[in-house]
């Protein structure tokens, strides 16, 4: 199977599993604002919710980026390996719950520290899902990936919903979380054993026992291959710092009390919501191309024998053609990637009022909502490269450039918090999307670094990647005039709010941006080429 064809689809079903669980969290936010306070909100959304994705990201990432860019091994081989999660989850809970429950200063919430630890043992459920979620990378099946995850985001926004009416604090949340748990470790589990039993697919496994490690030494690090061990480490290390880098704000709202409750739940939300986009296009092609762009160019940076600066990921050398591939689809994603930032970034200059009025009415759009929203558009654009810049980066990395990115990684932080200290305090949570800019245009600059240096040392036929950074002339004249436009009706908007002035805006905006989508389809040839070879490519990479 075309390996680009299989990154495409893969990430069409993320992309759908994405907008299945950011638009109906999208609703549930909407309802929640309407029955319940700012601080819970705040409690939730940053305290709680950062202790469970803390958990989950330090637990597995590493792990996954091990087993999905490490050297070829058996199914055996990898399923016991992700074991580790389990065990490194046990660790990571009982020290995270602690800080979040003792060291922490407690919020004025009833039932906090029980929150806390449901929400630790709701992440521990979580990571039993690990075999599973590595057999649908492993052997291509998205589906049921999406099915799996998808039912469990239904029960957990039905239970929200009733909840809140029956329990007005964290009570609700708090169940919720759980059965979101509990329900995707059950729909993974009923989902997998039955397509395996269906024999539609050629599955190593018939019955939920196949997915149980060999033994209980596969729970620790040192029962498992030397390769593996090497690049989990690099990853580990990595993933310490990616994930403060990634929830940096919520990190510094959690520990440095600039703000308090209510301000960390109105900032969670307004960011959230200039976020929805990017979580649903950008973090699921990246999961799709890092598989695709690690599993292409495998054998890349074999080393010489003992000299320990990079690895072997396999015998001998990727092909030409191979690089070619790689090439074309980075340009590809860089292009898209650029035009669908731009168009967030000027479109949410002159739409963040509405969005804001009409998703929390007063409560968002009054005061610093919409200029924070403005702000985390730009950031979006950034998002966009780096998200797509990094995973290349990080996919065709040897051993000593991940060990170098781990140290600029520490720069960054340290940058990323000087920047939030210094301006939080003076321009609240704006402060921390600034900070966010700062850090976002070093990684980048890292990332696209690596980049160059990749194609330097295995040039290509097709024009360097890097050069679709520069968008094309038909994309800025067509955001320009769109920007224009829509300028002159949300000025009587935001001084009118009446239902023809918004009817007459977002009309206006619709227009612009169909005028938009037209001009780049019909004059940018480079684009709309490039996500074409991406899409419809019809020869089959040799992986020699």
């Amino acid at each position: 199977m075309d390996p680009s064809r299989t990154a495409a689809t893969a990430a069409l079903y993320n992309v759908a599993l994405q907008v299945a669980f950011r638009g109906i969290t999208f609703g549930v936010n909407a309802y929640v604002l309407r029955c319940t306070t700012a601080e819970i909100l705040g409690t939730v959304n940053v305290r709680l919710t950062l202790l469970y994705s803390t958990i989950l990201f330090l637990s597995r990432e590493a792990v996954r980026k091990a087993v999905l860019s490490g050297s070829q091994q058996s199914w055996l081989t990898l399923r016991d390996f992700v074991s580790i999660s389990f065990s490194t989850g046990l660790l990571w809970t009982s020290a995270i719950s602690f800080v979040w429950a003792v060291l922490l200063q407690q919020p004025d919430v009833a039932n906090y520290r029980a929150a806390v630890v449901v929400f630790g043992v709701s992440a521990l459920v979580e990571l039993a899902t690990e075999p599973f979620w590595l057999l649908t990378q492993t052997h291509m099946l998205p589906r049921l990936k999406v099915v799996a995850e998808s039912v469990a985001l239904i029960v957990r926004s039905l239970v929200v919903v009733v909840g809140l009416e029956i329990f007005p604090g964290l009570e609700a949340f708090c169940l919720a979380q759980l059965l979101y748990a509990g329900t995707m470790l059950a729909a993974y589990a009923v989902l997998i054993v039955r397509q395996a039993r269906q024999k539609t697919a050629a599955l190593p496994c018939s019955t939920w026992r196949d997915f149980l490690p060999s033994s209980l030494g596969c729970f620790l690090l040192s029962g498992h291959p030397l390769a593996l061990r090497t690049r989990y480490r690099e990853f580990a290390r990595q993933s310490l710092l990616k994930q403060f880098l990634t929830e940096g704000e919520r990190y510094f709202m959690t520990f440095f009390n600039e703000l308090s409750l209510a301000e960390q739940g109105i900032f969670d939300v307004v960011s959230n919501l200039g976020a929805l986009p990017a979580r649903m296009l950008f973090m699921p092609v990246e999961e799709s191309y890092f598989t695709f762009f690690a599993t292409l160019l495998r054998t890349a940076d074999s080393p010489k024998a003992g000299d320990g600066t990079s690895e072997s990921k396999e015998t001998g050398e990727v092909s030409a053609s191979n690089r070619e591939v790689a090439a074309t689809t980075l340009t590809g994603l860089l292009r898209a990637a650029v035009a669908v930032g731009l168009v967030m970034a000027v479109f949410g200059q002159t739409y963040a009022w509405l969005a804001l009025h009409l998703y929390g009415g007063t409560l968002l759009s009054g005061g610093s909502g919409p200029a924070l929203l403005q702000a985390l558009a730009v950031y979006l654009l950034l998002l966009a490269v780096n998200g797509i810049s990094e995973l290349f980066a990080v996919a065709t990395s040897s051993i000593s450039n991940l060990q170098t990115s781990n140290k600029l990684m520490v720069v960054f932080s340290i940058v990323f918090l000087a920047v939030a200290v210094l301006l939080t305090p003076t321009l609240g949570s704006m402060g921390l999307v600034i900070a966010n800019i700062v850090n976002m245009l070093c990684r980048i600059i890292r990332s696209c670094w690596l980049t160059a240096q990749y194609f330097a040392k295995y040039p290509t036929a097709s024009p360097h990647p890097l050069r679709a950074l520069l968008p094309s002339l038909p994309l800025t004249i067509s955001l320009l005039f769109a920007y224009f436009v829509t300028s002159l009706t949300a000025a009587p908007l935001q001084a009118t709010p009446t239902l023809s002035t918004m009817i007459v805006h977002v009309a206006v905006g619709a227009v612009a941006l169909v005028g938009t989508l037209v001009t780049v389809v019909l004059l940018d040839k480079e684009l709309v080429a490039a996500l074409r070879a991406i899409w419809q490519r019809r020869a089959a990479p040799k992986t020699e």
